[in-house]
């Protein structure tokens, strides 16, 4: 199964699912993001598996094209568009005809790896839904996850990340 590259689509091209009419539920009851529906968001973000997974690795560095050294036009690919799975906290690329990040969703896995958030854009991608989440939404899990993972770029980018990188490959 062919998978669209998911930031590179326009807003157009995105599927979009229909708007339920809006009514009181409970956070545990519903997966509604913003009036648009994905059932995986209970089951996709693991606030504590994300938190040691990027804790323990490089920041905004693609661990499989850091792993594979791979360069892309004399660059180092392991730092472009990362996107973060919110199950495992694992950082793939989704560079074009690399897309670490899909390979990992598509990858077996006893539990659902399948919303992602790139840490360019700060957008969220579900990839059984194929569409972009809203990150403001009733999903605490989803809001905890997002608000870690942009305090700890704050926190990482002030080091030197990319001189590591280069001296890893």
């Amino acid at each position: 199964m062919r998978l669209k590259d998911p930031f590179s689509l326009k807003a157009a091209d995105m599927t979009k699912r229909t708007n339920k009419p809006r009514k009181p539920r409970d956070e545990e009851s519903s997966d509604e993001v913003s009036g648009l529906t994905c059932q995986h968001v209970n089951k996709a973000v693991d606030l504590s598996s994300v938190k040691k997974s990027v804790l323990s690795s490089v920041w905004l560095v693609c661990s499989e094209c850091l792993r594979e050294r791979t360069m892309i036009d004399g660059e180092p690919a392991a730092s472009h568009d990362i996107l973060v799975c919110l199950k495992c906290g694992f950082q793939g690329c989704n560079q074009s005809g690399i897309q670490h990040a899909v390979k990992h969703h598509q990858t077996f896995h006893p539990e659902s790896h399948c919303i992602t958030i790139s840490l360019n854009t700060w957008k969220a991608w579900c990839f059984e839904c194929n569409e972009e989440l809203s990150t403001h939404c009733n999903k605490k899990a989803l809001a905890q996850t997002l608000d870690f993972l942009q305090k700890h770029s704050v926190k990482a980018t002030s080091g030197n990340t990319y001189s590591f990188i280069h001296e890893a490959l």
